[in-house]
C-alpha cells in the first residue's frame, strides 16, 4: 500500500475539503477469510478465465480483482477483521442496489462511511482486495437486488458483482468475495 496506494488514498480528497493525515496502514491477516477468499478465487479464475461460452470472453486475471475501500460506519473493523468472515452480508443493509457489500473506486466517497473514534478524533476504513469477476453495469439504481443478475442469454449462469455508475461503486452478494487486506486510520485536520 506504499506509494500508489497512499495517493489512490489521498488523492480524492483533494476535491474536498481537507487531505486526509494518515496515522496508519495495518496489514491484516485472518486465515480463515483469506482462506475462503483463495478458493473462491481459485473457482473464479475457472469460471472466467477458461469460458467455453462463445458469447463471453475469458476474463485476465487483473480484470477479475479490484483494490477498493470500504467504510464501516459504526461497526469497529477489528470486530470485522477478527471474525471467521470478515465482511459479513447478513449485517448489510439495502443501498442504491440492493442488499449487498458495496465498495468504493473513491476513498472520499467512503469517508462519509468511515469508522469515527471520537476520543481520538480518528477515522478507519478499509482497503479490500475485491473478486469482482464479470460485472454488470448499472447507470441507474435497482434496489431490488440480492445477487448479480443473470448474464444476457443466459438461464443459470450470472454476473460476479454489479457496478453503479453514479457513485463509482462496486456491489458483491458473497461474503467469500473480498478480503479486507488493509485497514487505513487517518486524522481529518479541519476536525482538530
Amino acid at each position: 500500500m506504499q506509494g500508489r496506494g497512499l495517493s489512490l488514498f489521498q488523492q480524492p480528497f483533494a476535491a474536498a475539503s481537507f487531505v486526509p493525515e494518515i496515522v496508519e496502514i495495518a496489514k491484516i491477516y485472518n486465515p480463515i477469510v483469506y482462506s475462503k477468499f483463495e478458493g473462491e478465487c481459485q473457482r473464479m479464475i475457472e469460471k472466467n478465465m477458461s469460458s467455453a461460452d462463445p458469447v463471453f470472453r475469458p476474463l485476465k486475471s487483473n480484470e477479475m480483482f479490484r483494490f477498493l475501500f470500504h467504510g464501516t460506519l459504526n461497526t469497529d473493523p477489528q470486530l470485522i477483521y477478527n471474525s471467521e468472515d470478515g465482511l459479513d452480508l447478513r449485517f448489510a443493509r439495502d443501498g442504491l442496489m440492493g442488499r449487498g457489500i458495496y465498495f468504493a473506486e473513491d476513498s472520499a466517497y467512503s469517508h462519509d462511511y468511515s469508522h469515527y473514534i471520537q476520543d481520538l478524533n480518528l477515522h478507519q476504513m478499509f482497503f479490500a482486495v475485491v473478486n469482482i469477476g464479470r460485472y454488470k453495469p448499472y447507470p441507474h439504481p435497482d434496489q431490488t437486488l440480492k445477487m448479480p443478475p443473470l448474464l444476457e442469454g443466459s438461464k443459470t449462469r450470472r454476473y460476479d458483482s454489479c457496478y453503479s455508475q453514479g457513485p463509482k461503486h462496486f456491489i458483491i452478494y458473497d461474503n467469500s468475495k473480498q478480503y479486507p487486506g488493509y485497514l487505513i486510520t487517518y486524522r481529518n485536520p479541519l476536525e482538530q
